[in-house]
């Protein structure tokens, strides 16, 4: 690991930091992905028992669909694309609801390619 490298850059994060986001973004990924399909679950389950009528299930689901969005915005099915077309879908939905800059990822691009010269 190079972590002995310094930088001038105020904003420089070393490869131990970046190791350490890394395992906290795992452990919150995974923990959103329990607390998602748990409510699901119980949505689903519960009407399928029959213990909530058609129009509480309609509502509770809309309320998920409200407090997660799409699983993969912009993909409504991803069997049969590649990494690369779900990624480019996901950055579109992104950009047109205005939680990205349309030149972002090509900045981070450039970026990424001046420092590794």
């Amino acid at each position: 690991m190079a972590d002995h490298e310094e930088s001038n850059d105020p904003y420089y994060v070393s490869p131990k930091e970046m190791q350490g986001w890394l395992e906290r973004e795992a452990t919150d990924i995974k923990r959103a992905a329990e607390l998602r399909l748990g409510e699901a679950a119980r949505v689903i389950t519960d009407y399928a028992n029959g213990a909530t009528l058609y129009e509480e299930m309609s509502n509770r689901l809309d309320e998920y669909k409200a407090r997660w969005g799409e699983a993969l915005p912009g993909v409504t099915r991803s069997a049969g694309l590649t990494d690369e077309q779900i990624l480019k879908r996901i950055t579109k939905v992104r950009i047109d609801q205005g939680a990205m800059e349309p030149d972002a990822l090509r900045r981070v691009k450039y970026a990424s390619t001046r420092r590794s010269r």
